[in-house]
Parts: structure tokens; sequence; C-alpha cells
């Protein structure tokens, strides 16, 4: 196997079974479905409880602290990184030898830990390494997390689109940068990001779903 690849001449959306994207949908569905209600809640309510945004394989589903739809509110970098989707990038990128591979590896490390200049710095040295171009759009999705932690939206905007360009059948990116785009009150962005991933994947409920709520808003 060629180091940061899933099987030869091989893609990371063909890599990736259906089971593990829908589990990633589901998870980044719940945290939209949770900061869009934070928003619609008067500002005296206190906080809503935790939601899980990842799953983990390992063990039972992970609480974690979900972003609000202003972008003030926290999240729990270690609920994206033990997500399923991103247990399966950590074991290919454990079996590459490349330097995108280990940069790969220290980016999930930093990501975990909230330190996320050097998440950013890890992922980006991993994008940068030819021999892990067909890992592109997952280490760009995590790439726009790091700036998310870091309160970047916009350059966590040019990571998601990057991802969403790599891989226009991932989801979770188009659902993401809905959110960065509400975030920002650009909504006519946000519907055309949703838009472009239905264009993509035409059968997704999950997109179907956030485009009705954001056009009922306007």
């Amino acid at each position: 196997m060629a180091s940061g690849t899933i099987g030869q001449g091989r893609t990371w959306g063909d890599a990736v079974d259906s089971e593990m994207k829908a589990l990633l949908a589901i998870a980044v569905t719940a945290a939209v479905a949770s900061a869009a209600a934070d928003h619609s809640r008067p500002p005296q309510d206190p906080p809503p409880p935790s939601s899980t945004v990842g799953v983990d394989v390992r063990d039972s589903p992970r609480s974690a602290v979900v972003e609000d739809a202003t972008g003030a509110g926290p999240f729990d970098p270690r609920a994206i990184v033990n997500g399923a989707w991103a247990l399966e990038y950590a074991m290919v990128v454990q079996g590459g030898s490349s330097p995108g591979a280990t940069a790969a590896q220290v980016g999930l490390d930093r990501l975990a830990a909230a330190d996320y200049p050097a998440a950013i710095a890890a992922f980006q040295a991993s994008l940068a390494d030819p021999a892990q171009k067909s890992l592109e759009a997952p280490t760009a999705f995590l790439l726009g997390w790091a700036h998310r932690g870091a309160r970047d939206d916009r350059q966590a905007i040019i990571a998601w689109r990057r991802a969403a360009s790599a891989d226009p059948t991932m989801i979770p990116v188009h659902l993401a940068l809905a959110e960065a785009y509400v975030r920002l009150s650009q909504p006519a962005l946000a519907i055309q990001a949703l838009r472009a991933g239905l264009a993509a994947v035409p059968g997704s409920p999950e997109l179907r779903d956030r485009l009705a709520r954001l056009e009922q808003q306007r």
C-alpha cells in the first residue's frame, strides 16, 4: 500500500464505507441542530445541555460541548477527533510513513489537546505532501475544525471549501460550511453551500432539512 493512501488507486470517498459517512453526517447534523436551537433561545436562558458531536467507536457516544450559532461558545475538539470517521482517518495515517502522514498524526493529537495553532500548522504540512493527496478532503476538513477552534471562521471556510472540492459527497463539510456562513450573517451563502451539497448528494435528508429551515428564516 502506498504511504498515505487507502488502497491502490482509490480516493478517500471510495475508501470510507457508507456507514462511516453516515455516522459523520449524523454527528454533524446533531451539532447543527443544537447550534440552531441555541440561537433561538432568549438571552436570559441558561446554556443548553451538552450534545454528542462525535461517536466513539471504542465506547458509547461521547458527550461534548457544542459551539453556539454565534461562534462565541466553545466546542470540544476531542469529540471531533474521537468521531468514527476521524478514528478511521487516524488508522490510515498511522499506517503511512511519509512526512505528511506524520504531520497528520501530530495534527490529530494537537487538535484533541485544543492546541489549535499547532494543529493548523500540522494539517497544513500534511496537505502540502503529495503523498497525502488521497486524504485531501478529510485533512482539509480537520484543518477547518482547527481554524474553528481558533475562532477564525473565514479560514475555516477556506479549508472546508477545499474539502468540499476534493470530495463533494462529504455531507458534513457542506453542513459545516453552512453553519459558518450563518455565524458570519451570510445566509445566502449558507443556502448556496447546502444546494451545492445537494447537487452532489441529492438524497441527503440532512442537507434538505437544513436548507428548508434556512429558507423558512429568510
